[in-house]
């Protein structure tokens, strides 16, 4: 026989098995030897030529079932995709995040995720493996549980004064504070970029327009727009996030400066303080009228620009009078429906991207409750298939995965200190301020959420589907103040910043329906045939023709249940959107208790001539091109819906659209 070769390479050692299965596993040296022996035999037995290392590597492994030895077989496991689905991954990518595009980036990114997500689920605490595999709840960025967090809202002041060090080592090159706007908001692009190496989720900067402000001083209108024109494009073309993704990315944008901010010293150009943020009024007005011309006007072809997500704050008396920025905002919603309302008339609080929300109700210090903080991670519950598989016992059932899904928060938690402060993986985010040595990020400052997927199923499931939640909120409050009650009880155990989130269930919405319906075929849920799906957390089912008002009072009774996180989409079909109408419409939301909304109407964009418009066509009505691209909101962003999953175009297909005009003259 001739020399046996390892993947057509280097030549086959019976020797090198034995030191991989100690190296690699605890597998005792007599039975290694055992092992060997029995894998040599049939290696010689069965290959003349060559043998790959994964067919080595199987062998073993059969070795180890064999003997019960499942600790060492997994210990030897290799990580990855098949042949097969890699194949798959290269000619047809994947639609599980609406915002990734078809690239090598995305194909490294999922070959790497295939990777993380099974090393993830064998180092996990037990019962949270196990919730995850039965659909119980579901684990957000899975990928990334030994490695990053989710979102983080930055205190642009904290670049201002301290200027850019990217890695927290300055192995890179490093920037003073900046002296000018212009070098500021290249500062701001540059840390949402870096940002996106060390976190899973989006990343935001929260009263954007007041921070600014100081900048400002002096200059033109036009060098101001042109400055948050760089700004837009660069944050909309930096391809270089997490698979090659564009930034996801928001900002926080003021119609007048915030009681709790006037007072404070405002930073200024070089990071020294001028003054306060009352002296500069003006400019942020400037700042924020800017801003929207920008986004108005669109790209070069006249598309919407997607990030950053805008997040308009409403205060009191903002909405006193339709002028000024307050009218141009709506004006800029009625033709690209993309921003995003804050109601901060009740508590002071900042949100970003698709629903993260944090409260001035932690410490009690605005600073520490509002910058420099976000959502650590947040976990989904099936409650209807908790219920349909406990429904006698479906109370204790849900108490149950709240404690699963904060024993795999606490997990996390673990696993990202131990990044933090011993791999020295995350040093960015160790960097200390100039005069207060305060660190940029703090694990305690956070918010760990509880989020939940089909309260609407869940209630058909109890009422034997007579009731939804439109019908029965109080059953669907219930539901949430288990969860309230849970989130509750480890604030006062952890010492940390608990919260009820209403998940923004983009694929998992469509895996909870289609596994649901494989296990239970008569179980509540929306769509059809291999396009089921769940309704987002607390929503009326999508396809439900009830007036607007109702989606209001929807939002107006479930978002003080869930303050972790949540959002209210108004569904608008009007092919042309008066901007009026919409500000009367958001004048009287803003007296309701609904924490975060948007008005959303698909829209399509002919990429030959630009015209844009509300409404769904496949050919230009004014250059007659099919070049035509038509955007919808996922759940939280627009994006082409040719990008959705199978749950979610189907989502887009039953979405009944509410008619402003006809619906006209209904109160709250």
């Amino acid at each position: 026989m001739g020399k046996l070769l390892v993947n057509n390479s280097e030549i086959f050692k019976p020797r090198f098995i034995k030191e991989a299965i100690l190296r690699e596993t605890d597998c005792d040296e007599e039975t290694a030897d055992k092992i060997t022996t029995s894998v040599v035999s049939t290696i010689y037995n069965n290959y003349d030529k060559s043998i790959d290392k994964t067919s080595i590597r199987t062998l073993i492994n059969a070795q180890f079932i064999k003997r019960g030895m499942l600790k060492e077989e997994e210990q030897n496991r290799k990580l990855g995709l098949s042949v097969r689905d890699f194949e798959e991954l290269i000619h047809k990518g994947c639609k599980d995040n609406a915002n990734m595009l078809y690239n090598p980036e995305m194909i490294a990114k999922y070959c790497f995720d295939s990777i993380a997500k099974e090393d993830a689920l064998l180092k996990q605490p037990a019962q949270c493996r196990e919730a995850f595999e039965g659909y119980y709840i579901h684990e957000h960025d899975q990928e990334s549980q030994e490695l990053r967090s989710n979102c983080f809202n930055i205190d642009i002041r904290w670049i201002a004064k301290n200027g850019l060090d990217m890695d927290g080592n300055r192995t890179v090159a490093t920037s003073k504070p900046a002296k000018s706007l212009y070098t500021l908001l290249r500062h701001l692009c540059e840390f949402f970029m870096a940002c996106s190496c060390v976190f899973s989720g989006g990343l935001g900067y929260p009263y954007f327009n007041v921070f600014l402000a100081p900048y400002c001083k002096g200059m033109s209108y036009k060098d101001i727009k042109q400055s948050l024109q760089m700004f837009i494009f660069d944050v909309n073309q930096s391809l270089v996030s997490r698979g090659g993704q564009i930034c996801f990315t928001s900002v926080g944008l003021e119609f007048k400066i915030p009681e709790w901010l006037r007072d404070v010293p405002a930073i200024g150009p070089a990071g020294v303080p001028i003054g306060t943020y009352k002296d500069y009024e003006s400019e942020a007005e400037l700042l924020l009228r800017a801003y929207i011309e920008v986004k108005m006007e669109g790209d070069s072809l006249g598309r919407p620009f997607r990030f950053p997500n805008d997040i308009f704050t409403l205060r009191d008396g903002v909405l006193d009078e339709y002028k000024g920025n307050v009218k141009l905002a709506h004006e800029y919603i009625a033709k690209f429906p993309t921003p995003y309302f804050l109601n901060s008339t009740h508590d002071e609080r900042v949100a970003m991207g698709c629903r993260t929300t944090n409260i001035d109700n932690w410490t009690g210090d605005k600073e520490k409750d509002l910058l420099n903080t976000g959502n650590f991670m947040y976990t989904s519950l099936n409650l209807p298939l908790i219920i349909m598989d406990n429904k006698d016992n479906w109370r204790e059932a849900i108490k149950y995965y709240c404690d699963v899904s904060r024993d795999y928060l606490l997990y996390r938690k673990r696993q990202i200190e131990k990044r933090l402060y011993d791999d020295h993986l995350l040093d960015l985010l160790l960097s200390k301020d100039c005069e207060t040595g305060e660190q940029l990020y703090d694990l305690d400052r956070l918010s760990y959420t509880i989020g939940y997927v089909g309260l609407n199923e869940a209630i058909l499931t109890l009422t034997d589907g007579k009731e939804d939640v439109l019908s029965n909120k109080e059953l669907g409050k219930e539901i949430l103040d288990i969860m309230n009650e849970k989130c509750k009880e480890y604030k006062e155990k952890d010492h940390l910043r608990w919260a009820v989130f209403s998940s923004p269930a983009e694929s998992t919405a469509y895996k909870f329906g289609e596994y649901n319906k494989k296990k239970y075929p008569n179980a509540y849920v929306q769509g059809t045939k291999d396009h089921y799906y769940l309704t987002n957390s607390h929503h009326i089912r999508v396809s439900d023709t009830s007036n607007i008002i109702e989606h209001i009072r929807n939002g107006d009774y479930f978002h003080p249940l869930s303050l972790g996180g949540c959002i209210e989409h108004l569904w608008i079909g009007d092919t042309y959107i008066d901007s009026e109408s919409l500000f009367s419409l958001t004048k009287k939301i803003a007296k309701t208790n609904m924490n975060y909304w948007d008005y959303d109407s698909a829209f399509s964009s002919c990429s030959n001539c630009g015209f844009s418009q509300t409404e769904i066509f496949s050919e230009c009505p004014i250059c007659g091109s099919d070049d035509v691209i038509t955007y919808e909101r996922v759940t939280g962003y627009y994006v082409p819906i040719k990008g959705f999953n199978k749950g979610k175009k189907q989502e887009f297909k039953d979405r009944y659209r509410h008619n402003l005009k006809k619906e006209k003259g209904n109160e709250l």
